[in-house]
């Protein structure tokens, strides 16, 4: 049997593809392996805001309108997770800024108009910040359940609150330290898989050196593996002996 066109992967993309068609009336088949995809693993969010300047999107009030019905008619059914964005001011003329913004009817609907004068999720905020709240909206299967979830806030938490200590201890371990030379993404896992080392008591060190080696190998480049690798064999030396990696029962196995 003769198909118009055939879809590898099952992912959102695949998903989108297969509704155009049904729509133009296409007859189509899908090769799906059940392989972790792009989908599973990546975040996209549609913002009508642009933050930077407190203007609206071209075409702002079309895309949210179109979006969250579309998306939540997904195959999955999982891909949309509502999640408000904040805004923090880098100096106290941002507010009035934002206040001039949510006199434009199109912002209107999507912006906060209280200005919130606090820390938000332990990022320091000295001047305030606002909120884009609902219908931003991350498109992904972001966790795989709701300890999944925890964590990876926590982990989030733990880089954002300790990076400059992080920076620290991944310079003194690099030759030639030069942070402009070290890909982006090896020096996040860096960041990512120190904070597991100090910060989470109850995750083996062999299961934290192995989870990063095969994200590297898996989305890095392929000397990454071996320079992190190289990199957190050091750390992991040096703090043993000064006795810095602590780990519980659980950690311990």
């Amino acid at each position: 049997m003769q198909h118009d066109v055939l879809i590898v992967g099952f992912g959102l993309a695949g998903w989108a593809l297969t509704e155009v068609l049904k729509h133009e009336g296409k007859s189509f088949v899908v090769f799906n392996a059940e392989k972790k995809s792009s989908s599973s693993v990546a975040t996209g969010i549609y913002n009508p805001v642009v933050l930077k300047r407190f203007t609206a999107v071209s075409h702002a009030q079309e895309l949210m309108d179109f979006s969250i019905p579309y998306y939540a008619d997904t195959a999955n059914g999982n891909f949309q997770h509502p999640m408000s964005i904040y805004r923090v001011f880098a100096k106290a003329a941002e507010q009035n800024n934002w206040m001039e913004a949510l006199d434009k009817p199109v912002l209107s609907p999507y912006m906060t108009s209280d200005i919130q004068n606090h820390d938000i999720n332990n990022i320091a905020a000295p001047h305030g910040f606002g909120e884009v709240h609902e219908p931003d909206t991350i498109i992904t299967v972001l966790y795989k359940d709701d300890e999944d979830r925890k964590f990876s806030l926590e982990l989030f938490r733990k880089v954002v609150l300790n990076k400059p200590e992080l920076i620290e201890e991944i310079k003194g371990r690099t030759p030639n330290w030069d942070p402009d030379r070290i890909a982006e993404l090896d020096f996040t896992l860096l960041l990512m898989a120190l904070a597991e080392l100090l910060y989470f008591p109850s995750i083996p060190v062999n299961v934290t050196i192995n989870e990063y080696l095969e994200i590297a190998k898996e989305y890095a480049t392929p000397k990454s593996s071996m320079f992190i690798n190289g990199v957190l064999d050091n750390v992991v030396k040096d703090m043993t002996k000064q006795k810095r990696i602590r780990k519980n029962v659980r950690g311990m196995q």
